[in-house]
């Protein structure tokens, strides 16, 4: 079993935008909707999709998205919303987004986007795997793709946030959130015990090793394997299933 320590960045609040984020021992959340979901209901919404799935055997792919999918249309949320959301059973991590979430993972030296849009993907999870839930505004932010993949530099998720707000804040971050975690196996590290109430930590990021070059030919190994076979497994022994 793994533990995990995180940190999470919430933009400006709205009046007509809600974002959230769960993090429990095996849930990882974040979402945004655009109208029609006020603060306190969207808070409701998360408590209640947290304490529901530890009654649950949830131990698939599919059986995760069916989870969501129910608790979506149980809350009738309204049409335009986004969601990047993570699933640990044993050491498989199961994934899902949806309109403009996104998920990208650090392993080792390498760092790449999983899925975003309409997707799925699971895959083990190794110690000291590094990833981000996100969506598009937060992206944006930060620069893009490249942009993120430059804050990792054998960082926590609590120092990269602590280098990226200043700049962040700087900007109109109205709907953005993205939720940085990383994995230790447990008995190594005292696991961060936090509720999923919308806490901002403000907090930033630095620049690193990785060069474009090198996030290129990831890409380039990750979609083209996922083309050809439906499966796509990126050198960093993470098995990934897709289904667009």
């Amino acid at each position: 079993m793994f533990s995990n320590k995180y940190a999470i960045y919430l933009g400006t609040e709205s009046e007509t935008i809600f974002t959230g984020f769960i993090v429990d021992k095996n849930l990882y959340l974040v979402l945004k909707v655009d109208d029609g979901l006020s603060k306190e209901s969207g808070r409701e919404i998360l408590k209640e999709i947290s304490t529901s799935i530890k009654a649950q055997n949830i131990q698939s792919l599919d059986d995760f998205e069916y989870f969501l999918s129910s608790k979506w249309k149980e809350h009738n949320l309204p049409a335009e919303f986004s969601f990047a959301a993570g699933y640990i059973y044993e050491n498989t991590l199961y994934l899902k987004t949806s309109l403009y979430g996104q998920i990208y993972i650090k392993k080792d030296e390498n760092f790449a986007k999983i899925i975003d849009g309409e997707n799925k993907a699971s895959g083990k999870i190794d110690e000291s795997d590094f990833l981000v839930f996100a969506n598009r505004e937060f992206t944006k932010l930060v620069g893009g793709e490249e942009g993120l993949a430059r804050t990792f530099d054998h960082r926590s998720p609590h120092q990269i946030l602590e280098n990226i707000t200043p700049s962040l804040k700087s900007q109109n971050d109205e709907g953005a959130i993205a939720l940085f975690v990383t994995f230790e196996e447990e008995g190594q590290a005292i696991a961060t015990d936090r509720s999923s109430e919308n806490e901002e930590i403000q907090l930033t990021l630095p620049k690193t090793s990785l060069i474009r070059d090198k996030l290129s030919e990831l890409k380039e190994i990750f979609y083209s394997r996922f083309k050809t076979t439906g499966q796509a497994t990126f050198s960093l022994n993470l098995s990934v299933n897709f289904c667009s």
